[in-house]
Protein backbone atom coordinates (compact mmCIF):
# COMPACT_ATOMS: atom_id res chain seq x y z
CA UNK A 1 0.00 0.00 0.00
CA UNK A 2 1.97 3.41 -1.49
CA UNK A 3 2.70 5.54 1.55
CA UNK A 4 1.37 3.47 4.19
CA UNK A 5 3.81 1.76 6.75
CA UNK A 6 3.08 -1.67 8.59
CA UNK A 7 3.63 0.76 11.92
CA UNK A 8 1.50 3.29 11.02
CA UNK A 9 -1.28 0.39 10.30
CA UNK A 10 -0.43 -1.12 13.38
CA UNK A 11 -0.84 1.93 15.29
CA UNK A 12 -4.48 2.86 13.67
CA UNK A 13 -5.34 -0.55 14.48
CA UNK A 14 -4.46 -0.14 18.00
CA UNK A 15 -5.82 3.37 18.07
CA UNK A 16 -9.19 2.20 16.89
CA UNK A 17 -9.37 -0.61 19.21
CA UNK A 18 -8.02 1.17 22.36
CA UNK A 19 -10.61 3.88 22.01
CA UNK A 20 -13.46 1.65 21.24
CA UNK A 21 -12.76 -0.77 23.86
CA UNK A 22 -15.82 0.46 26.27
CA UNK A 23 -18.33 -0.03 23.56
CA UNK A 24 -19.77 -2.75 22.69
CA UNK A 25 -21.58 -1.81 19.83
CA UNK A 26 -21.24 1.08 17.70
CA UNK A 27 -24.37 3.01 19.16
CA UNK A 28 -22.95 5.25 21.53
CA UNK A 29 -20.95 8.69 21.82
CA UNK A 30 -17.99 6.65 22.56
CA UNK A 31 -17.69 6.44 18.79
CA UNK A 32 -17.98 9.88 17.67
CA UNK A 33 -14.95 10.32 20.03
CA UNK A 34 -13.05 7.65 18.23
CA UNK A 35 -13.99 9.28 14.77
CA UNK A 36 -13.42 13.46 16.27
CA UNK A 37 -9.57 11.74 17.37
CA UNK A 38 -9.25 9.73 13.75
CA UNK A 39 -10.00 13.27 12.30
CA UNK A 40 -7.96 15.02 14.48
CA UNK A 41 -4.81 12.62 13.97
CA UNK A 42 -5.36 13.64 10.37
CA UNK A 43 -4.74 16.77 10.58
CA UNK A 44 -1.80 16.58 12.11
CA UNK A 45 -0.44 15.10 9.12
CA UNK A 46 -2.28 17.84 6.61
CA UNK A 47 1.38 20.12 5.73
CA UNK A 48 3.49 16.94 5.94
CA UNK A 49 2.07 14.15 4.53
CA UNK A 50 -0.64 13.58 2.76
CA UNK A 51 -0.81 9.90 2.28
CA UNK A 52 -1.33 9.42 5.93
CA UNK A 53 -3.73 12.45 6.02
CA UNK A 54 -5.87 10.78 3.61
CA UNK A 55 -5.38 7.52 4.97
CA UNK A 56 -6.95 8.79 8.49
CA UNK A 57 -9.81 10.74 6.69
CA UNK A 58 -10.43 7.41 5.07
CA UNK A 59 -11.38 5.88 8.80
CA UNK A 60 -13.62 8.80 9.59
CA UNK A 61 -15.23 8.52 6.54
CA UNK A 62 -16.06 4.80 6.35
CA UNK A 63 -17.22 4.81 10.42
CA UNK A 64 -18.65 7.92 10.34
CA UNK A 65 -20.94 6.41 7.44
CA UNK A 66 -21.37 3.27 9.28
CA UNK A 67 -22.50 5.59 12.06
CA UNK A 68 -24.44 8.41 10.18
CA UNK A 69 -22.64 10.70 11.71
CA UNK A 70 -23.06 14.45 9.59
CA UNK A 71 -20.15 16.33 11.67
CA UNK A 72 -18.19 12.80 10.90
CA UNK A 73 -18.81 13.20 7.24
CA UNK A 74 -18.66 16.38 6.84
CA UNK A 75 -14.85 16.08 8.68
CA UNK A 76 -14.30 13.73 5.96
CA UNK A 77 -15.67 15.11 2.98
CA UNK A 78 -13.81 18.65 3.85
CA UNK A 79 -10.27 17.05 4.58
CA UNK A 80 -10.20 15.15 1.39
CA UNK A 81 -11.41 18.02 -0.57
CA UNK A 82 -8.89 19.84 0.95
CA UNK A 83 -6.51 17.74 -0.51
CA UNK A 84 -8.18 17.20 -3.55
CA UNK A 85 -6.13 19.15 -6.96
CA UNK A 86 -8.81 18.76 -9.34
CA UNK A 87 -10.80 21.64 -9.00
CA UNK A 88 -13.98 20.24 -9.72
CA UNK A 89 -13.55 17.44 -7.53
CA UNK A 90 -12.40 19.34 -4.53
CA UNK A 91 -15.89 21.91 -5.03
CA UNK A 92 -18.03 17.97 -5.00
CA UNK A 93 -16.44 17.30 -1.48
CA UNK A 94 -16.29 20.48 -0.11
CA UNK A 95 -20.43 21.22 -1.33
CA UNK A 96 -20.74 17.82 -0.02
CA UNK A 97 -18.64 18.99 3.49
CA UNK A 98 -21.81 22.19 3.31
CA UNK A 99 -24.50 19.91 3.68
CA UNK A 100 -23.10 17.74 5.80
CA UNK A 101 -22.18 20.37 8.65
CA UNK A 102 -25.82 22.25 7.61
CA UNK A 103 -27.10 19.09 8.79
CA UNK A 104 -25.42 18.78 12.15
CA UNK A 105 -25.19 22.69 12.89
CA UNK A 106 -21.94 22.78 13.10
CA UNK A 107 -21.52 26.40 12.71
CA UNK A 108 -17.76 26.33 12.23
CA UNK A 109 -17.57 23.61 10.23
CA UNK A 110 -20.35 25.72 7.66
CA UNK A 111 -17.57 28.58 7.22
CA UNK A 112 -14.46 27.01 6.84
CA UNK A 113 -16.14 25.38 3.92
CA UNK A 114 -17.86 28.24 2.87
CA UNK A 115 -14.40 30.41 2.62
CA UNK A 116 -13.02 26.97 0.94
CA UNK A 117 -15.74 27.41 -1.50
CA UNK A 118 -15.47 30.89 -1.85
CA UNK A 119 -11.83 30.32 -3.03
CA UNK A 120 -12.52 27.99 -5.77
CA UNK A 121 -15.35 30.70 -7.29
CA UNK A 122 -12.30 33.59 -6.88
CA UNK A 123 -10.61 30.76 -8.91
CA UNK A 124 -13.44 30.50 -11.54
CA UNK A 125 -13.86 34.36 -11.46
CA UNK A 126 -17.20 34.04 -10.63
CA UNK A 127 -17.26 37.56 -8.43
CA UNK A 128 -20.60 37.21 -7.42
CA UNK A 129 -20.71 33.65 -6.07
CA UNK A 130 -17.04 34.24 -4.68
CA UNK A 131 -18.33 37.44 -2.39
CA UNK A 132 -21.73 35.41 -1.67
CA UNK A 133 -19.93 32.37 0.10
CA UNK A 134 -17.29 34.66 1.50
CA UNK A 135 -19.14 37.10 3.24
CA UNK A 136 -21.69 34.05 4.27
CA UNK A 137 -18.23 32.77 6.48
CA UNK A 138 -17.20 36.19 7.62
CA UNK A 139 -20.78 36.54 9.57
CA UNK A 140 -20.42 32.61 11.17
CA UNK A 141 -17.19 33.48 11.58
CA UNK A 142 -17.91 36.41 13.53
CA UNK A 143 -20.55 34.86 15.93
CA UNK A 144 -18.11 32.34 16.90
CA UNK A 145 -15.05 34.62 17.22
CA UNK A 146 -12.61 32.58 15.60
CA UNK A 147 -9.74 35.04 14.60
CA UNK A 148 -8.19 33.33 11.94
CA UNK A 149 -11.09 32.32 9.83
CA UNK A 150 -12.43 36.35 10.32
CA UNK A 151 -8.93 37.05 8.89
CA UNK A 152 -8.97 34.48 6.32
CA UNK A 153 -12.18 35.96 5.03
CA UNK A 154 -10.24 39.93 4.78
CA UNK A 155 -7.15 38.35 3.09
CA UNK A 156 -9.49 36.67 0.11
CA UNK A 157 -11.67 40.11 0.20
CA UNK A 158 -8.59 41.82 -0.02
CA UNK A 159 -6.72 40.45 -3.05
CA UNK A 160 -10.24 40.08 -4.52
CA UNK A 161 -10.10 43.64 -4.59
CA UNK A 162 -6.58 43.92 -5.51
CA UNK A 163 -6.55 42.04 -8.97
CA UNK A 164 -9.40 44.92 -9.35
CA UNK A 165 -7.04 47.54 -9.11
CA UNK A 166 -9.15 48.57 -6.23
CA UNK A 167 -6.47 49.71 -3.69
CA UNK A 168 -8.24 51.64 -1.45
CA UNK A 169 -10.78 48.68 -0.73
CA UNK A 170 -7.73 46.36 -0.63
CA UNK A 171 -5.95 47.67 2.01
CA UNK A 172 -9.04 48.34 3.95
CA UNK A 173 -9.76 44.48 4.39
CA UNK A 174 -5.69 43.47 4.42
CA UNK A 175 -5.76 46.42 7.31
CA UNK A 176 -8.44 44.70 9.22
CA UNK A 177 -6.98 40.67 8.81
CA UNK A 178 -4.16 42.21 10.44
CA UNK A 179 -6.17 43.47 12.53
CA UNK A 180 -7.67 40.16 13.98
CA UNK A 181 -4.30 37.96 12.68
CA UNK A 182 -2.93 40.20 15.53
CA UNK A 183 -5.79 39.15 18.40
CA UNK A 184 -5.19 35.06 16.47
CA UNK A 185 -1.24 36.19 17.68
CA UNK A 186 0.11 33.52 15.24
CA UNK A 187 3.21 35.18 14.00
CA UNK A 188 2.49 32.89 10.58
CA UNK A 189 -0.80 34.46 10.16
CA UNK A 190 0.41 37.89 10.78
CA UNK A 191 3.56 38.06 8.31
CA UNK A 192 0.75 36.77 5.27
CA UNK A 193 -1.45 39.95 6.38
CA UNK A 194 1.59 42.25 5.99
CA UNK A 195 3.43 41.12 2.99
CA UNK A 196 -0.37 41.26 1.30
CA UNK A 197 -0.37 45.46 2.75
CA UNK A 198 3.23 45.96 1.37
CA UNK A 199 2.63 44.21 -2.07
CA UNK A 200 -0.46 47.16 -2.48
CA UNK A 201 2.04 49.60 -0.88
CA UNK A 202 4.55 48.51 -3.82
CA UNK A 203 1.83 48.40 -6.31
CA UNK A 204 1.09 51.94 -5.73
CA UNK A 205 4.23 53.18 -5.64
CA UNK A 206 4.51 54.20 -1.79
CA UNK A 207 7.69 52.71 -1.38
CA UNK A 208 8.19 53.48 2.18
CA UNK A 209 4.90 51.59 3.60
CA UNK A 210 5.45 48.88 1.18
CA UNK A 211 9.30 48.77 2.65
CA UNK A 212 8.13 49.32 6.65
CA UNK A 213 5.54 46.29 6.11
CA UNK A 214 7.59 44.11 4.08
CA UNK A 215 10.25 44.18 6.74
CA UNK A 216 7.52 43.35 9.57
CA UNK A 217 6.57 40.46 7.52
CA UNK A 218 9.91 39.33 7.13
CA UNK A 219 10.88 39.06 10.34
CA UNK A 220 7.77 37.08 11.33
CA UNK A 221 7.83 34.66 8.09
CA UNK A 222 11.60 34.04 9.65
CA UNK A 223 10.33 32.88 13.01
CA UNK A 224 7.94 30.81 11.64
CA UNK A 225 10.20 29.35 9.00
CA UNK A 226 7.73 30.02 6.09
CA UNK A 227 10.31 29.99 3.29
CA UNK A 228 7.68 30.99 0.68
CA UNK A 229 6.92 33.98 2.77
CA UNK A 230 10.46 34.64 3.33
CA UNK A 231 10.81 34.68 -0.67
CA UNK A 232 8.22 36.79 -1.37
CA UNK A 233 8.78 39.65 1.21
CA UNK A 234 12.56 40.09 0.72
CA UNK A 235 11.22 40.37 -3.08
CA UNK A 236 8.90 42.88 -2.19
CA UNK A 237 12.08 45.07 0.03
CA UNK A 238 14.37 44.26 -2.69
CA UNK A 239 12.01 46.39 -5.30
CA UNK A 240 11.01 49.09 -2.68
CA UNK A 241 14.90 49.94 -2.10
CA UNK A 242 15.12 49.68 -5.70
CA UNK A 243 12.67 52.54 -5.91
CA UNK A 244 13.71 54.60 -3.15
CA UNK A 245 17.54 54.57 -4.76
CA UNK A 246 18.69 52.72 -2.27
CA UNK A 247 20.40 49.89 -4.13
CA UNK A 248 22.95 48.86 -1.55
CA UNK A 249 20.84 48.06 0.80
CA UNK A 250 18.80 45.90 -1.02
Amino acid sequence: MKGYSLGMLFITTLTILSLSSHAAYCQTSADTVIIDQLYARSKTFWYTNRDSSIFYLKQVEKLSGKQNYARGNGYASYGLGWHEVILFKRFQYLTKALEWFEKSNDSLGKAVALTQIGEIYFVLGEEEKFKEYTLRSLKIQKQVNDYGGIALCYINLGRHFQTRRMYEDALENYKEALDYRQKDGRQQGIAYAQVNIADVYLETDNYEESLNFAKEANANFLFSKDAAGIIWSELIIGYSYLHLNKIDSA
